[in-house]
């Protein structure tokens, strides 16, 4: 029996709730005998609870502020000065 590609690469949309109704009867009928997708939906089971903990609201790792404001104040600051733009505008012109 060939391999339907299509229905094989509804794993991922299967796996996010992501299909409509008639993707999803056909895709459960075809997942009832298929290894492949079977093991590739189980794959996505933690990508799909993280996303889940993340639109829930789920509170960041601790530190992660603090991690993220040190790196920025490390960054050097870019400063344009407007006068000097503005001058470059006008003699570009």
């Amino acid at each position: 029996m060939p391999i339907d590609t299509d229905i094989h690469e509804q794993a991922a949309a299967y796996a996010l709730d992501a299909l409509d109704d008639a993707e999803r009867r056909a895709f459960e009928v075809h997942l009832d005998g298929c290894e492949r997708c079977l093991a590739e939906v189980a794959s996505f089971e933690g990508a799909v609870l993280g996303l889940a903990d993340a639109a829930d609201g789920g509170e960041p790792p601790v530190g992660l502020r603090e991690r993220v404001l040190a790196a920025a104040r490390a960054e050097p600051a870019v400063v344009v000065s407007l006068v000097a733009a503005r001058e470059r505008r006008r003699t570009a012109q």
